[in-house]
């Protein structure tokens, strides 16, 4: 951002005042050498093309020519206190007319208290090629909105926060736009719960990861160009971010480059590296999801010749889960969300399978066992005298396992922590197949085959035991906090439900070894597809006369859309329609006696699929005892005529209406009013 711009142009383009008395008021003294960056001349270049930013964001400061003095001849030269140069009306667009605020560039300052001490109230601060190491203005700034270091040798922004009784606060909380362009940054892990902060420049820097980078959501411009990033890890959510610089980073190099960084950013982004993004790129982008995805966010880089980027993410979260469990106490083999590996549907379980093994000292993992609900240990151990001996199963799928020679010199022996199923295995000993009864063929080969039982319940009050521990959790992604638990799911088993739709799971292991946590490995399905839409409906109240049938059910599928409800009366004759003002409950009439009363629930998605129809049926409708309550005369009581009487009747169909007489009509007796009136 530039100082305020005046009327005088040269070169066909405006000049700052700084500028204007710099020329009127030559000097034999030259600007102090640069102190930035590793590569002095690149930084000093890209902080003046660097355009995204130029067009994006604000123009470059204008520079002091070399051999002018950049004090204006208006300042006094002989005043004790530190030169300032004020600007009493600014046009940039990151400094509002009217605010107020200094410019320092090229002034070889190495100290800004004193200027924030006599300005408590600036509202944009430009220091750029000046001598700093640091920023320390001593006290908060609270009202600075624009900070530009450019060019300078700071090494730390530990200067953005502050701690109050052990509580982090910000020395700058109205930050909006802040310039480190050419500094000796190597982490971004300043940058972060800056609410207001829109624009961010560390280009030409030596940061090397993303990681420390977030919650800045209202962030628009970030610019990372010519620094050392060689992965897209830790990518940060940044929901509103337009505009994006990476060029000049290993991983810009990458021939998807554009496709992978442009799946991580919020859908607003238009420009990656000074171009637009094109619809094209945004649909190639739309395919990464799921397990691919979060692959990216761990550090993983399609091989330019792969044609399958999801067994190529596959085999990066296996492979480097297996390298750094390598010396723990259990080492991953194989892990799996569904063995068919069909994708996870709502209402359908979700099965995890697991193999880890056990690299401890055979004695030792003998008296220190980890105890799982749905883990068990199993040991393979062959007799030979052999130089290599191998385990080939499918709980490792398939991958052969060197065996290690026992303390006795005859055995080798493996201990691997599995989840229970069947177990297909053969001993390698020497290049050799050696195979136990009872056997199976698969594919063509045959191997022992036996069953891995279901781990023991252990007794919770043997607390020696349950010190080294297997712990399993389930976690549904989220965009906000990246992962959720899901609360009180620890099986090895978990059925979706319909706050997954979309979303994709994570199961996690965590090994607890001796009371103290020790690490945890996971594996991550894809996102979570909706169940074919499925209803479970029952009919409740009691089926007589005058009482209301209900109609319960249970929908799953997705979300549930102008599903069809239909009531019928169920005859010997067939099916006669029923009309009723609420869906889900009908009113029972002296018209449904003796028969049945059905309702068809046909279940539909919210995108137009239509389920299976689902009847309920009642018993057969009952007739209550006869009963006739409010008898009430309707006409005029006049001498000579007759007087006629009404009641509500329930009870079925009376058999003949009684006119006072002896006789009484046929069927069931209720009360007086009931068969006849007297």
């Amino acid at each position: 951002p530039a100082p305020a711009l005046w009327g005088r142009e040269r070169d066909g383009g405006p000049i700052s005042k700084l500028q204007w008395f710099a020329e009127a008021s030559p000097s034999k003294k030259t600007p102090s050498p640069m102190r930035f960056g590793r590569n002095r001349e690149r930084s000093r270049l890209h902080t003046y093309s660097e355009s995204p930013m130029r067009a994006a964001a604000s123009p470059a400061t204008p520079r002091t020519p070399r051999g002018t003095s950049p004090r204006p001849r208006s300042i006094r030269t002989d005043s004790p206190r530190v030169p300032v140069r004020r600007s009493p009306r600014c046009d940039s667009p990151h400094s509002p007319k009217g605010a107020s605020g200094i410019a320092l560039n090229n002034a070889d300052l190495k100290s800004i208290r004193p200027i924030a001490r006599e300005n408590p109230n600036l509202e944009f601060l430009y220091l750029r090629e000046n001598n700093f190491s640091d920023f320390d203005p001593w006290q908060p700034l609270e009202q600075l909105k624009v900070l530009d270091l450019s060019l300078n040798g700071i090494t730390s922004c530990d200067f953005l926060w502050d701690y109050i009784d052990g509580q982090r606060v910000s020395r700058l909380p109205n930050l909006h736009h802040l310039y480190l362009t050419g500094n000796a940054l190597v982490s971004m892990r300043y940058f972060n719960y800056l609410p207001y902060l829109q624009t961010l420049t560390l280009s030409s820097n030596a940061i090397t990861s993303f990681e420390g980078l977030q919650h800045c959501d209202n962030l628009r411009v970030l610019s990372l160009h010519h620094n050392d990033i060689e992965t897209l890890k830790y990518f940060p959510r940044l929901p509103s971010l337009n505009t994006l610089n990476l060029i000049g980073n290993p991983v810009s190099r990458h021939p998807f480059y554009r496709i992978l960084v442009l799946a991580l950013c919020p859908p607003d982004i238009s420009k990656i590296d000074s171009k637009d993004v094109t619809d094209e790129e945004r649909a190639e982008a739309d395919k990464i999801v799921g397990k691919l995805r979060y692959a990216i966010l761990e550090g993983f880089l399609p091989l330019r010749s792969s044609s399958d980027w999801e067994a190529d993410a596959e085999l990066f979260f296996l492979t480097s889960q297996n390298r750094t469990t390598a010396t723990e106490a259990l080492q991953l083999l194989a892990i799996d969300i569904n063995k068919t590996k069909t994708p996870c549907v709502e209402g359908e379980p979700t099965e995890i399978r697991v193999c880890m093994r056990d690299t401890r000292e055979r004695e030792l993992g003998h008296t220190r066992v980890f105890q799982s609900e749905y883990m068990v240990p199993m040991e393979f151990r062959v007799k030979g005298d052999a130089d290599k001996v191998s385990l080939v199963t499918n709980v490792n799928d398939w991958a052969p396992i060197e065996m290690t020679k026992d303390q006795d010199g005859e055995h080798f022996s493996v201990t691997l922590y599995v989840t229970p199923g069947v177990c297909l295995y053969k001993y390698v000993v020497d290049d050799e197949d050696i195979i136990d009864e009872p056997t199976t063929e698969y594919e063509g080969a045959v191997y022992t085959v036996i069953e891995i039982p279901d781990a023991p319940k252990h007794d919770s009050d043997d607390g020696d035991n349950l010190d080294s521990v297997l712990h399993i959790r389930w976690l549904r992604s989220d965009f906000i906090k990246r992962w959720v638990v899901i609360e009180n799911e620890n099986s090895s088993v978990y059925t979706p439900t319909i706050d997954d739709i979309g979303k994709c799971l994570r199961v996690e292991i965590l090994s607890y070894l001796e009371g103290e946590y020790k690490n945890q490995v996971y594996h991550l399905s894809n996102p979570v597809e909706p169940g074919f839409p499925t209803v479970h409906a029952t009919l409740q109240g009691k089926a007589v006369e005058g009482g209301d049938l209900v109609l319960s059910a249970t929908y799953t599928g997705g979300t549930e859309s102008a599903s069809m409800i239909r009531w019928y009366r169920q005859g010997v004759t067939g099916r006669t329609p029923l009309s009723t003002d609420d869906p889900r409950l009908y009113r029972v009439q002296n018209t449904d006696i003796g028969e049945r009363i059905v309702v068809v629930y046909t279940p539909r998605r919210d995108d137009g699929l239509l389920g299976d129809d689902v009847e309920a049926i009642s018993d057969i409708i009952a007739p209550l005892p006869p009963t006739a309550t409010k008898p009430r005369v309707v006409t005029e009581a006049v001498e000579g005529s007759p007087l006629v009487v009404e009641f509500d009747y329930q009870g079925g169909f009376p058999a003949r209406a009684a006119d006072g007489g002896p006789d009484e009509p046929e069927g069931e007796q209720g009360e007086d009013d009931a068969d006849h009136v007297r």
